[in-house]
């Protein structure tokens, strides 16, 4: 598990050209900044919001739609107590 959240903050913290990460690695990065998993700090998110965009804009050439619908999933989920009930 260390070695992926090394792999995330690498992709997001270094700023390397996103066409050179692979995609899986990519995907992962994009995934974990839009659903504010915690392999980058909030306030390693907005010191590299420039960074995480480029990520992003590239994951979406790619697999146009996803991100956003992953998102949308997210938030809704979030705005009922991640749906697992009570």
């Amino acid at each position: 598990m260390l070695a992926l959240q090394e792999k995330v903050r690498a992709a997001v913290l270094g700023a390397p050209d996103p066409a050179a990460i692979p995609m899986d690695e990519l995907t992962m990065a994009v995934f974990a900044a839009e659903v504010e998993v915690t392999s980058v700090s909030g306030a390693e998110r907005g010191g590299h919001k420039r960074a995480l965009a480029t990520l992003a804009a590239h994951f979406d050439t790619l697999v146009p739609g996803l991100r956003g619908a992953l998102r949308a999933s997210y938030l809704s989920s979030r705005a009922v107590g991640g749906g697992w009930g009570a």
